[in-house]
């Protein structure tokens, strides 16, 4: 009977009625939630580490611990309350803005909001960017929680041992930094704190396993975020006085929009472009080529893999001294989607072994 109710409620009443289940979890812990278009998993993570080498008992939620970045309204009160039990002291979340628009984060006391950035994704769930970038700024602007923006954090320094990140990275911190001050930490607090930090995985994430050229494995999925991604790994290839090649593809069945100028950008910054599959779904991988395609001027440079694992191997086998390969889009995650099946498939386990299976590394 309780299922049956909850399958008829909408998405608002089941927040009302998971915040009333478990007690409003969230009235008893400082709660953090951080939205934007890119960095959101960073901040999040950072945030976490920060605050439990401090003393603190913190939770998170996010794309590295749920399959949704932002979980349904009952899971996420069932996670709340748990930790409260456990004796937390801070929840810090990654809210998306399909979170946001689907009332998942309804009811929940929100004490710190923050803003990463603004670009362009989820077009085919929001209808227009303007839609998109309004959802995440109602979020902000909605309630009494203190609020983090770039904006707000610009002014703040960078701590030395952080100063080593790529510019996106240094951008989070500044926005960690930000978060830290709003939950009334200082900078004698958080100083002894910084050198302990920990990048989250897949994200820039460099694999060295003495090799003479460089790997990147990054979950860039947006315009935005394959730019940033491109333009530090340009920058690396430059200072090594290499040449730039960045693997990547896009999600089937999502936004097609993004899928031009995504390919448009890398061959603006990359030295060579292998488009490969980026979990296809059930949709046509040659439509899905045919769409980045669209935003490429020259295919000179370009190449079409459509096996991921082939794809790694020809960036990999073809790379010199001193180049830089990006293998975007995946990150972290740990498989693939075709059609409707999942896949196990790891961007960062197919990299080594093929750079491993190159120079015969542990043979």
């Amino acid at each position: 009977m309780v299922l049956w109710r909850v399958q008829k409620m909408s998405r608002a009443e089941m927040a009302q009625l998971a915040n009333h289940h478990f007690g409003q979890p969230s009235q008893q812990l400082m709660v953090i939630g951080v939205t934007g278009t890119n960095g959101k998993t960073t901040v999040v993570s950072l945030v976490q580490q920060c605050l439990n080498n401090l003393g603190f008992h913190c939770e998170c939620s996010g794309t590295l611990t749920s399959s949704l970045t932002t979980p349904e309204s009952l899971d996420l009160q069932a996670r709340m309350a748990d930790h409260v039990a456990n004796g937390g002291t801070h929840f810090v979340m990654e809210v998306s803005s399909h979170g946001i628009a689907q009332h998942r984060v309804n009811e929940v006391a929100f004490d710190i909001k923050a803003l990463t950035n603004l670009g362009q994704d989820h077009l085919d769930f929001h209808g227009s960017i303007q839609n998109y970038h309004q959802t995440k700024t109602e979020f902000l602007n909605t309630g009494d929680a203190k609020s983090v923006t770039q904006e707000s954090v610009s002014d703040i320094s960078i701590p030395s041992v952080c100063q080593h990140w790529p510019q996106f990275h240094q951008e989070n911190i500044q926005i960690v930094i930000g978060i830290l001050y709003e939950c009334g930490l200082t900078d004698t607090q958080l100083e002894p704190v910084y050198a302990k930090l920990r990048l989250p995985e897949g994200r820039f994430e460099e694999i060295c396993l003495g090799q003479p050229y460089s790997v990147i494995i990054d979950f860039a999925h947006t315009p935005g975020g394959l730019e940033r991604a491109l333009m530090e790994a340009k920058k690396m290839a430059h200072q090594q006085q290499g040449q730039l090649t960045v693997v990547f593809g896009c999600g089937g069945e999502r936004e097609r929009e993004k899928r031009p100028l995504m390919g448009r950008i890398a061959q603006q910054i990359a030295d060579t472009v292998i488009l490969t599959l980026d979990n296809p779904r059930s949709e046509s991988p040659d439509q899905i080529q045919s769409d980045i395609l669209a935003g490429i001027k020259s295919a000179e440079n370009v190449t079409r893999k459509d096996c991921r694992q082939s794809a790694i191997q020809y960036a990999i086998h073809g790379a010199k001294d001193n180049d830089v390969i990006l293998i975007a889009g995946k990150g972290h995650e740990s498989y693939q989607i075709l059609k409707e099946k999942k896949q196990p498939f790891n961007d960062r386990e197919v990299a080594s072994k093929q750079i491993k299976e190159r120079h015969g590394y542990f043979n």
